[in-house]
């Protein structure tokens, strides 16, 4: 019978593992099921298409939540969704937050243009400023995650890929300042990876296929799991997501070992669940059915 700590050191090694296969083959009717309630949710008045987090190591409950909107517009608020501040002049199709220790938060934006932007959080209270970046020129249409850096969240050099126009992946690293972001190259993927992969793979260990919300075996011993969010006592459960983004870092409280948000595909609305709840529950699923 594995231990949940077992559980957990296997996955910091699974994410490498995975990095290069994240799929699951089976058909989401023949997976087996983890049941997982809402930790927390709020609806919002800005019908969302992205979101990232941008995670504050020194004071975790002032971690930003950036939203980028339907129309192109950024938000940043908080895990509770309070006063929702715009960000930015211009209109963007992609956010990426990078995580940084005891320093001001950092997100990364592709503008209209497929240029990229950074912004750095300008006070306590949520405002945020652009700041120079450096690095060659690159055209992007959209920003996937690194699975290795998704894992290490409190680290000054950081690491996503960036989709091309012409489908091409690019594996974008970076160093962080209080003035700057200097983007480096570390690698150019032959392969093509289009919008429907890059989705698709929403966020270690999540997956969206076919409406439904799919979870990565993290043993890396099978497929996988379909997930159902079902309703709790206070929160409404969730049908189908149109979104998924993931943090290891704290967020503070119930959200100290991380926090999962998915995006409702039928409302306004999002969804927040605790990653160490997550982590209990697949105990019990590991310990029972496995993954198929």
């Amino acid at each position: 019978m594995r231990t949940l700590a077992f559980i957990i050191t296997v996955i910091a090694l699974a994410i490498v593992l995975t990095a290069c296969n994240r799929n699951i083959t089976l058909a989401p009717e023949d997976l087996p099921v983890i049941d997982l309630v809402a930790t927390h949710d709020f609806e919002i008045d800005i019908p969302v298409a992205r979101l990232t987090f941008v995670p504050n190591s020194a004071a975790p409950w002032l971690g930003r939540v950036m939203l980028l909107s339907e129309d192109g517009k950024i938000y940043s608020t908080d895990i509770e969704g309070r006063d929702p501040k715009p960000v930015g002049r211009g209109k963007y199709i992609d956010i990426f937050g990078l995580a940084r220790e005891n320093a001001q938060g950092v997100f990364l934006a592709i503008n209209k243009n497929n240029g990229i932007e950074a912004f750095i959080e300008s006070d306590n209270d949520g405002n945020f400023s652009p700041m120079i970046y450096v690095g060659e020129t690159i055209s992007a249409t959209m920003f996937c995650p690194d699975i290795a850096s998704e894992k290490q969240a409190t680290i000054e050099k950081q690491a996503v890929i960036v989709v091309t126009p012409e489908d091409k992946k690019i594996d974008l690293g970076f160093e962080i300042s209080d003035s700057k972001v200097a983007q480096s190259i570390r690698n150019r993927i032959a392969d093509t990876y289009g919008e429907a992969v890059c989705r698709g793979s929403a966020s270690y260990p999540f997956l969206m296929k076919d409406g439904n919300i799919l979870m990565l075996d993290p043993v890396n011993q099978g497929d996988g799991y379909l997930v159902n969010i079902n309703d709790g006592l206070s929160i409404r459960g969730l049908n189908a997501a149109n979104f998924i983004a993931t943090t290891k870092a704290s967020f503070g409280g119930v959200f100290s070992g991380g926090v999962v948000a998915m995006g409702d595909a039928n409302d306004q609305r999002l969804v927040f669940i605790s990653f160490d709840y997550i982590e209990r529950k697949l105990e019990v699923a590991e310990e029972t059915t496995g993954p198929q």
